[in-house]
């Protein structure tokens, strides 16, 4: 799997645009560090491009005579450069496969660089993709490089794929992406912008942007969001009308039934939302067989395992594929916020492993091991609380709120739903548990 290693992963964009392109060539203005948040870096290391990098800070030139080898490595104020005499002297073709132009908008300069290449290279050289760092949410007196820059790139004849994109913030908009039509398979890249289209939203700077951590490709990372569910039809609803929202269009949603305590109003659930989902049925016998049925029948190349009574943040769903790609994690570790309404003291002295913090959530961080690969080396273990194993790629998240599972469980459910039974042989854990379902059927009609 391609780790990539750009800022905002304009490496993906570049090499999902070009067909993972083997041997390409680039011009990077504001190189900057020769790895970390780089948009070449992985272009150079695992696909032979070669390329001439930019960067006015010389501290990074001995970074770059290491790390950058196949590379040349220009110290320089890139609105100074004779880029004609740079690319005549370095045998770069008169279609050069990637341009970033990565500077300050603030002081002028972005925009004085791409004057100077309409005057001096558009003539003789065209670039198959750009990423144009516009910063138009700080650009000060140079907001107007947006639209100049725009105005510069339509004239010759480059066509934008996205455009106004943020940073986590709607109102953080700070780059384009173009492509000239010459040289890419424009029939890709109007499906690219259509799939892409839903993910832009409403901002009070520009009208509307997309989160880079939103744009979805085809041959992206799939994800099967399998969701287990005993009678919880209110948080079933609402996990599902967010997931159906806000999930990218290759991913699917598994939902996994409870047969043996599945109600009227999870089935009118369910028919709701039929056209969405992929409904399975058992009955929910140990967690260790149920977490391998889980396995069993996704299809995504990685899932993520989700009770109905949890719902993830937004975030969390956007950051998920852009975490794989730039770690190679294999398994992922999320927090979760864990919140009982109604939770007294009494229960707290009696249930020992319960640690409440001053926002009165339980045991946060509370990680779970809930995204992982679809592989046959990653299994679980045959345990009461089953856990991933097989691999040392592993990764936590911070423990933000925003990147959390929430978890809103009421004192009656938590207190009702597993009776302990030394003898028994059902429920939820073999020998442990026998399972007495909450009288209520929907205990968010109750809370709320």
């Amino acid at each position: 799997m391609t780790v990539y290693h750009g800022q905002a992963l304009q490496d993906k964009f570049v090499l999902n645009i070009l067909k993972g392109k083997k041997n390409g060539t680039f011009l990077e203005l504001g190189a900057n560090h020769p790895i970390d948040i780089n948009n070449t870096y992985t272009l150079e290391k695992d696909f032979g491009w070669r390329g001439i990098m930019i960067e006015f800070d010389e501290k990074y030139l001995n970074q770059y005579k290491e790390h950058r080898k196949g590379s040349v490595h220009l110290i320089a104020d890139a609105t100074k450069v004779d880029y004609k005499k740079l690319l005549d002297d370095n045998d770069m073709p008169n279609s050069i496969d990637y341009l970033q132009i990565d500077l300050d908008a603030g002081n002028g300069s972005t925009m004085e660089a791409l004057e100077k290449f309409d005057m001096e290279v558009f003539d003789n050289y065209k670039f198959a993709t750009i990423t144009f760092e516009h910063d138009y949410y700080c650009a000060g007196d140079y907001k107007s490089t947006r639209e100049k820059s725009r105005a510069i790139f339509e004239k010759r004849g480059y066509v934008r794929v996205f455009d106004d994109i943020h940073d986590r913030e709607p109102e953080v908009v700070y780059e384009d992406w173009y492509v000239h039509p010459d040289l890419v398979d424009m029939e890709y890249v109007n499906k690219l912008r259509m799939n892409n289209a839903p993910k832009y939203i409403d901002n009070n700077l520009t009208g509307k942007s997309i989160d880079w951590r939103s744009i979805c490709y085809e041959d992206d990372i799939k994800i099967t969001y399998s969701i287990q569910v005993c009678n919880e039809s209110r948080e079933l609803f609402s996990l599902l009308n967010f997931l159906v929202k806000t999930i990218d269009y290759i991913d699917n949603i598994h939902v996994v039934v409870d047969s043996l305590h599945k109600t009227d109003k999870v089935q009118k659930v369910l028919d709701y939302f039929k056209s969405h989902i992929t409904v399975f049925e058992r009955p929910f016998d140990t967690f260790y067989k149920n977490a391998c049925y889980h396995t069993e029948v996704a299809t995504g190349d990685y899932i993520f395992c989700i009770d109905a009574d949890e719902m993830p943040q937004e975030l969390l769903i956007k950051s998920i594929k852009q975490v794989i790609s730039t770690t190679g994690s294999e398994v992922i570790f999320i927090p979760r916020i864990n919140i009982h309404p109604g939770i007294t003291q009494e229960f707290l002295h009696t249930c020992k492993q319960f640690k409440v913090n001053e926002m009165n959530w339980i045991n946060w961080p509370d990680f779970q091991g809930r995204i992982y690969k679809r592989a046959d080396h990653i299994t679980w273990t045959d345990q009461i609380h089953t856990k991933l194993t097989g691999t040392d790629k592993v990764i936590g998240l911070n423990p933000t709120p925003q990147l959390a599972l929430w978890h809103i469980k009421s004192m009656e459910k938590q207190q009702s739903r597993w009776v302990e039974n030394k003898s028994s042989v059902k429920g939820y854990c073999d020998g442990g548990f026998d399972i007495t379902p909450p009288s209520s059927d929907n205990l968010y009609d109750e809370l709320m």
